[in-house]
């Protein structure tokens, strides 16, 4: 159901959903087990049986995640030059290092762009469930026969009997020939391979690729509340980290001890659920300033060091950089909030926000007052910050990758905080620009409308802001400390 609300937006609001899923999806290597699952090690064999042995000269294996099948492909045909591309840059770094023969691997949101040549053979497995409804798998046959040399071989892997429903509009195309299937009843989960022909219709030789109609965002709405109602009821709300008694020297040593780490500061600690922590880096009981380091979407205690904008890492990084300033600086990566999963309806509004805020409001009161106070927010957990600002002590709210604040203007977060708000060029956060009731984020957060003051992004991904030795990264941590942009 979610795949295919997803699919009624435009191909490219479609391909940043799929990016930032399987981005989350590969946070942990192989999550699927594909390099060793007899499960998979079993369908591999069985595919390449049924590939046409012909001697192929390129080949593209599409949604490869981290290379398992390529690498089979590379070694099979080894005459052949052998890409596997995936929408994940994660699943493709760690396909490239795994590499062999002569397999190739980039990042390629197969939806938007052409891989760039044509193919004689062309696989995909286990990818096509997500593209979502009928008009838009339809679109893809089309683009796949775009990059398909007349003759070239189309292999298809995937569930069974599903696989009928997600190859009707194959089957419908003039330009592809059904050569074989092979469904198998295998004990864990049925499966066929079935293999195509790309061929010259004879009358028209563009391909079925139709451009779908998008919906406006309102028609969505009650499609998205139900999913989102059903996910809500269904999802627990861990219980608020407990705060010490006091932020002096001993109180917060005995924290510390309670929650042993080697080397590191854990204020509190909790692994119900996805897992909370707030870590602190630094004297926080002798800081003269306090940044506040709140993260976005799909972290949890396992990731807490995962990424640059995951809240350990990302807290190590600010108070390294911000110490270049000088001491007095303490920086806490707060994971103290039920972060929403990209799998998550609830992810497309504010209500895990709200609930965020109303932690994060009990934090920022508890601290000592009078520290100066900088809250650097990361992609959802900027609706988070927005939400939780007004009328708080903050001096300096600096935002990355946000997809909105929650509002449509500055002036309605009702704080006296410095607003800053940092987009990098290769950052496709989905900013949809909407905000009815709790659908949407409000005005884009680095728009003249909004009223914020724009940071220079340098060239940032979604996830690489707080690059330590990164431009941008330095003026994030000089902004917090000195309230005031670092000089070009």
């Amino acid at each position: 159901m979610l795949f295919r609300l997803v699919s009624l937006l435009p191909t490219s609001v479609q391909g940043r959903f799929l990016r930032h899923y399987f981005e989350w999806v590969h946070h942990v290597p192989d999550p699927w087990r594909y390099d060793t699952a007899p499960y998979e090690i079993d369908k591999y064999e069985m595919t390449l049986q049924h590939v046409p042995r012909r001697a192929y000269r390129r080949i593209l294996d599409v949604g490869c995640s981290e290379g398992a099948f390529t690498r089979r492909l590379a070694d099979a045909y080894p005459g052949a030059e052998c890409w596997g591309v995936d929408i994940s840059d994660r699943a493709v770094s760690r396909a490239a290092t795994k590499a062999s023969g002569a397999a190739r691997f980039a990042a390629l949101d197969f939806l938007n762009k052409d891989p760039g040549g044509t193919f004689d053979l062309v696989i995909c497995a286990e990818t096509l469930y997500y593209t979502g409804r009928g008009e838009r798998l339809r679109s893809v046959f089309g683009r796949f026969r775009s990059f398909m040399e007349p003759g070239a071989v189309l292999v298809l892997v995937h569930e069974w009997p599903e696989a009928r429903r997600l190859y009707r509009h194959l089957d419908e195309n003039p330009g592809f020939r059904k050569v074989s299937e092979h469904p198998y009843e295998h004990p864990v989960r049925p499966y066929a391979v079935t293999v195509y022909e790309r061929v010259e219709p004879g009358s028209a030789t563009a391909a079925h690729a139709s451009r779908s109609r998008s919906l406006p965002f309102r028609a969505l709405l009650p499609a998205v509340a139900l999913a989102v109602g059903t996910a809500a009821a269904g999802r627990p709300v861990v219980d608020e980290l407990p705060l010490p008694p006091a932020f002096s020297a001993p109180a917060l040593q005995d924290r510390y001890e309670r929650h042993a780490w080697p080397g590191r500061q854990f204020l509190a600690l909790s692994r119900k659920g996805d897992g909370q922590a707030i870590e602190v880096v630094g004297d926080l009981a002798g800081a003269a300033r306090v940044i506040v380091y709140v993260p976005g979407s799909g972290q949890s205690l396992a990731s807490f060091d995962h990424s640059p904008e995951s809240p350990g890492r990302a807290a190590h990084a600010l108070y390294d950089e911000a110490a270049r300033s000088g001491p007095g600086t303490a920086v806490i990566g707060w994971l103290g909030y039920d972060t929403p999963d990209l799998v998550n309806p609830e992810i497309a509004t504010s209500w895990p926000a709200d609930r965020g805020a109303e932690r994060l409001r009990s934090f920022l009161s508890a601290l000592p007052p009078n520290v100066r106070i900088s809250l650097v927010c990361h992609s959802y957990g900027s609706v988070v910050c927005g939400r939780a600002v007004a009328g708080l002590p903050v001096h300096d709210l600096i935002v990355t990758g946000s997809p909105g604040l929650g509002v449509r203007k500055v002036s309605d977060l009702r704080t006296r905080a410095r607003v800053w708000a940092a987009l990098g060029s290769n950052d496709d956060v989905f900013r949809p620009g909407v905000l009815i009731g709790p659908f949407g984020f409000g005005t884009d957060p680095v728009s003249a409308e909004f009223g914020a003051q724009v940071i220079d992004g340098g060239d940032a991904r979604h996830h690489t802001y707080l690059t330590p030795g990164s431009p941008t990264l330095a003026r994030i941590a000089h902004i917090a400390v000195t309230g005031t942009e670092r000089a070009a």
